[in-house]
């Protein structure tokens, strides 16, 4: 299961407003004597700029300055490089849109071959591997469409830049969740925009041999929140999205019975890829409509929007 959102961005932002950690060096048919001959430093933001956003951008706009050109040589080691770009990820998650992409050009450019690979690589584990605690779809791409705009990116790598640009635009916050069929355990189907209307939804893909899902599981049926509206306002489906008929009939009876619970019968989830499943479990909460609400959900957003919805009630 994915880890807290508070405290990656608590620990980013001491990072922000109190270190200086080291840089890279990479880029095309540059000769190695242009090349930085030690690993560059993060500038420190100055005093002045209070707010974690504004020191992020501060220091990715500042990163390269008075670089000649950055190769993977131009670090003591691979563990000194992996170092240097996890923190220079780290400061793109708090950093604008506008200085993650204008310091990542900037360092395609600067970049040889060798780096590209290397960069491209660690952003593809630490922004597209769910596990990581930097995980984040959109970072992800601006990095990529910052590389495929120099033509850095080979075949393969523009065919994943667009699928994972496909699954990103699906199912937005604000917008309509990707309607699909699945079958009930009496053999009856249903479609998600057939389930409980008139009431917001916790829809989850889940497989009841996964241990974060039963963590998950756990998590919301014993939770104060979600159980206080579960049923008045609020339903719950359930949609096993693997293949193993038998297993997923013998699970059953782990689910909370108010559950609503089906299976991806005709696979149509995940050969129309119309959710990304690629670790689960993935928690949606929609509203009365079937707009996404909260995409790709952590267990404890959902309670705290349950909580919120409670006490807002007079």
């Amino acid at each position: 299961m994915k880890k807290d959102l508070t405290i990656r961005q608590i620990l980013l932002i001491a990072l922000l407003l109190g270190t200086t950690i080291v840089v890279s060096c990479k880029k095309g048919d540059r000769t190695q004597s242009t090349m930085a001959t030690a690993a560059p430093t993060f500038p420190m933001p100055p005093r002045s700029l209070a707010n974690a956003t504004e020191r992020a951008d501060y220091v990715l706009d500042n990163v390269w300055n008075g670089i000649a050109g950055i190769d993977t040589l131009t670090f003591r080691d691979s563990g000194e490089r992996e170092q240097f770009l996890v923190n220079y990820f780290g400061f793109g998650v708090l950093a604008s849109e506008r200085a993650r992409r204008a310091s990542m050009s900037k360092f395609f450019e600067l970049a040889t071959p060798a780096m590209d690979s290397v960069i491209l690589s660690i952003a593809g584990r630490y922004f597209d591997t769910p596990e990581s605690p930097l995980f984040n779809q959109a970072y992800f791409i601006e990095t990529y469409e910052e590389a495929d705009k120099l033509g850095i990116l080979d075949y393969a790598q523009q065919l994943k830049l667009e699928d994972r640009r496909s699954l990103y635009l699906k199912n937005q916050a604000g917008a309509a969740a990707e309607d699909f069929e699945y079958t009930l355990a009496n053999g009856q189907t249903s479609t998600l925009y057939k389930t409980s209307p008139g009431k917001k939804l916790l829809l989850m893909f889940y497989d009841p041999e996964c241990n974060a899902c039963k963590d998950v599981l756990e998590f919301l049926s014993h939770s104060e929140p979600i159980q206080a509206l579960l049923g008045s306002e609020v339903s719950w489906l359930c949609v096993y999205v693997e293949h193993d008929v038998e297993t997923w009939r013998k699970s059953l009876s782990h689910l909370p019975s108010y559950a609503i619970t089906g299976r991806d019968a005709t696979g149509m989830v995940t050969d129309q890829s119309l959710y990304d499943l690629r670790v689960l479990p993935v928690l949606y909460l929609l509203d009365e409509h079937k707009r996404v609400i909260i995409r790709d959900a952590y267990p404890q957003e959902v309670e705290s929007y349950f909580a919120a919805l409670q006490e807002a009630k007079p």
